[in-house]
């Protein structure tokens, strides 16, 4: 009996420590800094950098300088891995302020050839530019 009790107990440390393996290398897949910078001849630039750390954090800079109109913004939250897709989450009372105006809550993106690419959010910019992968 007691043979049978310490194999269900290696049983399931293997089981766990599996489970936490390949949790990590999902995480891992996403872990990195993302950007792009896209100039037009009329003088209009948009440039976005968004950093995505291993603590589960991450913090976004989005600067687009139009012909009529500037704009500096700033975003930082959470994440989390759902499947092949990485949601972001951004606690409204903590995350948005007056320094981190991007709301990122309900943000979702994929992985598509070292492109980060959004495919869902509340904000109008991120569905449209598709993020390179450059760390």
């Amino acid at each position: 009996m007691q043979f049978i009790l310490n194999m269900m107990k290696y049983l399931i440390c293997i089981a766990i420590l599996t489970l936490s393996i390949s949790a990590f290398g999902q995480t891992d897949k996403f872990v990195g800094l993302y950007q792009t910078k896209t100039s037009r001849p009329t003088g209009e630039i948009l440039e976005v950098v968004l950093e995505i750390k291993a603590d589960g954090t991450f913090y976004c800079s989005f600067y687009q300088d139009q012909l009529c109109y500037k704009d500096d913004d700033q975003g930082q939250g959470k994440w989390v891995i759902k499947g092949e897709e990485i949601w972001f989450i951004a606690n409204e009372k903590s995350d948005v302020n007056e320094e981190f105006t991007l709301n990122f809550n309900g943000t979702k993106a994929r992985l598509e050839n070292d492109k980060l690419v959004f495919f869902y959010s509340k904000m109008i910019w991120p569905e449209r530019v598709p993020l390179t992968r450059v760390l």
